[in-house]
């Protein structure tokens, strides 16, 4: 691949422009948006509607939209000079068989009370069975992206049709994706001509690479490897906050943690600016609540959080029985507070979780720390089996609040806590039916407040995303709603 050497060797003046970008995906078998969010996020499908930089909704395939009077009817206009990747236009029907097929397969739309999607000239409409208000957001998501029924044959997926900037070309599962500029994209097509997208799977060797110039952009670069990129004067950091959280699932079914004192008196133990100063390099903030203060629309500026308070948290361990023995650690009823903390590799989780339980023995707690693959921990959470876990979401999905809060929903939960409490799935259902902003706002505040009261997990710290470019790069600005990686307008 003649183009490819000439961009490892930093001389990109051939016939033809490729960037290359290292990625950190782990697992990736399917460029299917419904089964895969790869080919969304590198900008081969288009959606309705789009997330901007201020994560605000924005036209892409539909330039105009609406609500009918009775709450439940959307309709979406869409744009007449969009075309398919293979030539032919998008047509409302397209559309249709698109999100229809999402809407049936794909369990993210579960909560989303669908009763049809049909066509009326050039709209595409949605009707659901009562007031739903997060479906814009719902419709951003990766797995409602549209794409051609030409994608699919004998109901198999066989290629990427959309019409999104880019278009594919070719990819090897869990390698390498390669995507080239779509010339009939109807906001004008990429200023770069082609991109590489090479799957680096270890934080430490993506770094390397981009040190080698052997990519020009690599994502997700881990906060440990920001001091010595720093150094290097060919290297471009960009640090941005993204709606992502660090945080503590507590297993609330089960000893110890099913005891209200025992989840606060573990908030008051920790030392979150101490976890962002040492092992994130001071690049993010300690978290107060689910919610950062970057999505205004949504925060809650109320919460008070939980201070590091070591002397509460012994008061509050006491009052619940556990009481320091002569060696320092807590017994209660002659057993031993000894816990397992479960984590998988990636977004700095193990580094953390080493402060994490240098922080708990000093107020008596052993904790153990078990690293296994995403999966396994979540397999072992479905039934039941942990102590307590350290994990990253997202805490804004498809700019809107609806799939984060669902964390905290007693039958809809997404991380397994065990956690119940009635008045918050009916805040929940609630909010869904409020097409009010300001209204269903005032909702959110008030599961906010419940939950950092009740504690079913504590907040670590909020997140920065961190990717690297080379300097020769230009015109790289990162989505920091995290809706797609967003070359467009890269020039190299």
């Amino acid at each position: 691949m003649t183009a490819v050497a000439g961009c490892l060797a930093g001389d990109n003046t051939g016939s033809e422009q490729e960037v290359r970008v290292g990625l950190g995906w782990r697992v990736l078998d399917s460029l299917d948006p419904i089964v895969s969010g790869l080919g969304s996020r590198v900008q081969l499908y288009e959606s309705l509607i789009a997330l901007d930089h201020d994560g605000e909704f924005t036209p892409a395939l539909a330039e105009s939209w609406g609500v009918a009077a009775d709450d439940r009817t959307w309709w979406f206009e869409l744009r007449e000079d969009s075309v398919f990747h293979d030539g032919t236009p998008v047509e409302p029907a397209a559309v249709e068989w698109s999100l229809e097929r999402a809407f049936e397969e794909v369990s993210a739309f579960d909560p989303v009370p669908i009763e049809s999607v049909g066509t009326d000239g050039a709209r595409v409409t949605i009707r659901t069975e009562e007031p739903f208000a997060p479906l814009l957001g719902y419709l951003t998501l990766a797995e409602a992206r549209i794409v051609s029924p030409a994608s699919v044959e004998d109901g198999s997926f066989v290629e990427p049709v959309s019409a999104g900037p880019f278009r594919f070309e070719s990819w090897e599962p869990d390698e390498s994706l390669t995507v080239s500029a779509f010339e009939e994209y109807y906001d004008g097509a990429p200023s770069v001509e082609r991109v590489t997208y090479e799957f680096v799977h270890d934080d430490q060797t993506r770094a390397l690479k981009l040190q080698n110039d052997e990519l020009q952009l690599a994502r997700s670069i881990p906060e440990s490897s920001v001091p010595t990129l720093r150094q290097d004067s060919d290297v471009d950091l960009h640090v941005y906050d993204v709606p992502r959280m660090r945080f503590l699932v507590f297993n609330n079914a089960d000893e110890p943690f099913d005891d209200l004192d025992v989840r606060k008196a573990i908030n008051y133990a920790i030392d979150r600016d101490g976890i962002v100063a040492g092992p994130l390099e001071g690049l993010t903030e300690p978290a107060v609540g689910p919610v950062p203060p970057s999505l205004s629309r949504w925060a809650n500026d109320d919460l008070e959080g939980y201070e590091y308070d070591p002397d509460r948290a012994t008061e509050l361990l006491e009052s619940a029985g556990w009481q320091a023995g002569e060696d320092g650690v807590r017994r209660r009823d002659g057993e031993t507070f000894k816990v397992t903390l479960r984590g998988y590799d990636s977004h700095e989780i193990p580094a953390i979780a080493e402060v994490l339980q240098s922080q708990l023995a000093d107020v008596g707690v052993e904790m153990d720390i078990t690293i296994t693959e995403y999966a396994a921990l979540s397999d072992a959470k479905q039934q039941g089996e942990f102590d307590f876990s350290m994990e990253s979401w997202a805490t804004i999905m498809g700019g809107d609040l609806d799939r984060m809060l669902r964390y905290f929903h007693s039958t809809e939960t997404l991380i397994d806590s065990g956690y119940q409490n009635p008045r918050i799935d009916e805040l929940i259902e609630e909010g869904r039916r409020t097409l009010d902003a300001d209204e269903r706002a005032t909702l959110y505040d008030q599961i906010q407040e419940i939950v950092l009261e009740e504690v079913p997990v504590a907040f670590l710290t909020y997140y920065a995303r961190i990717s690297g470019t080379r300097e020769e790069l230009e015109g790289f600005r990162p989505h920091p709603i995290e809706y797609d990686v967003d070359l467009r307008d890269v020039r190299y």
